[in-house]
């Protein structure tokens, strides 16, 4: 598509012309954008433990994971399906930042696991999912500064990752929720829901 290689040269160029900003983009597109939504997701349940959602949001959380695994197994799947090469070994004078493996380039790996981290957590926590969903739209941008990705790439990554996200948090969070509220062993229930056990024989809501 013209606009997705003018797109790309577009940002690419920037990166170019802006040396100085490439030791932070680097280690941001490679492994600092992941462990930033990761975070975010531990603070989005932490901050839940001791509410009245709290099994909920424990819930949504361990779904945002499998959402996470989802989306990158649907990439492979959607990788079988459109091969196409990464920029760096299709076109001449890419800028890249990355020492990668020239396996494909669609669709973006990085970006499918940030959009689900970052809509898994929209789910259950708005305020820290607003601040995933700018970290993760930042990092697919970052993949194509570095030269890893085209823009469709990281769109279709995207894409996959926040469906995954929406078809499998919202859905299950709430039955899940309920199933830890009954079934949480009591030694676990301070750590992981920040309430205490329930009296013996009082009824659980």
């Amino acid at each position: 598509m013209p606009w997705n290689l003018a797109l790309f040269w577009d940002i690419n160029q920037l990166a170019a012309r802006t040396g100085w900003a490439h030791p932070f983009m680097a280690a941001f597109a490679l492994w600092g954008g992941p462990v930033i939504l990761v975070l975010l997701l531990a603070l989005a349940w932490w901050t839940r433990r001791g509410r009245g959602d709290a099994a909920r949001a424990l819930a949504a959380a361990v779904l945002t994971g499998v959402a996470t695994l989802v989306s990158l197994g649907l990439n492979q799947l959607f990788a079988a399906l459109h091969q196409e090469a990464r920029p760096f070994l299709a076109l001449h004078g890419v800028t890249v930042l990355l020492s990668h493996s020239a396996d494909n380039s669609f669709p973006s790996d990085h970006a499918a696991l940030g959009a689900a981290l970052a809509v898994g957590v929209l789910v259950f926590a708005r305020g820290w999912g607003l601040i995933a969903c700018a970290v993760a739209v930042f990092l697919a941008f970052a993949r194509v500064y570095a030269g890893m990705h085209y823009p469709l790439d990281v769109l279709a990554g995207l894409a996959i990752g926040a469906v995954a996200a929406l078809l499998l948090v919202p859905t299950l969070a709430g039955v899940l929720g309920r199933l830890v509220q009954r079934r949480m062993p009591n030694p676990l229930r301070p750590l992981l829901l920040g309430i205490e056990a329930p009296a013996p024989g009082a009824a659980v809501e």
